[in-house]
This record gives C-alpha cells, sequence and structure tokens, in this order.
C-alpha cells in the first residue's frame, strides 16, 4: 500500500514552500492543509502520509489514491491526526474526504 501511496503523493513530509505565509498569499483562492494527515478508511482507520497538501492542486492525486486503495481518503489537519490521536486519528473533521469510486 505505502508504495501506491507515495507514487501518488510523493515522499511523507513533503513542504510546499520554505514559507507557509508566502505561499498563503500567493494563493489566496486555494485550500491548503499544512502539515496535513491523510488516514485511508475502509474496515479501519490507517495513517498513511503527512505532509503539506494544497487541495486545489492535489484533488486529482487524492482522488486516484482513493480508486487505487479502494477505500475513502480523509484529509486530516495536523492536530487531528498526530500525537496522541496518531493511532485513532479524529476524523469528525475532515477538511476534505475523498470517496473510492468503482469503475465500472
Amino acid at each position: 500500500m505505502y508504495n501506491i501511496v507515495e507514487k501518488t503523493m510523493g515522499w511523507p513530509g513533503q513542504y510546499l514552500a520554505g514559507s507557509k505565509g508566502d505561499y498563503e498569499r500567493q494563493f489566496r483562492d486555494h485550500v491548503v492543509v499544512f502539515n496535513a494527515n491523510l488516514v485511508a478508511v475502509g474496515d479501519s482507520a490507517d495513517k498513511i502520509w503527512y505532509g503539506d497538501v494544497d487541495l486545489y492542486i492535489d484533488s486529482d492525486k487524492l482522488q486516484t489514491l482513493a480508486n487505487e486503495l479502494k477505500k475513502d481518503i480523509y484529509v486530516l489537519r495536523e492536530m487531528d491526526g498526530r500525537f496522541e490521536k496518531e493511532e485513532y486519528p479524529d476524523l469528525g473533521k475532515p477538511v476534505a474526504i475523498f470517496h473510492f469510486e468503482e469503475k465500472p
């Protein structure tokens, strides 16, 4: 599974820019989640990746990932999937959900 994740999203921990503020000013109309956690949800909820996500740019990759893994992908903020929530991410406040779409 992790080969698919890295192939689709890149290495865990990636940054969009050296300065979060500069990035947000440059792309004001984008929904950006710095230090995001991606959780694959099917029979279980497994944190599969972390790093910066720009939903405007990364939406196609996230949908591809959901379809490849055959699981819904939850994009969570850092505090909802890290530290004491590493093992049991808080799925109640996702920034976005990419649902697995079975192709005929």
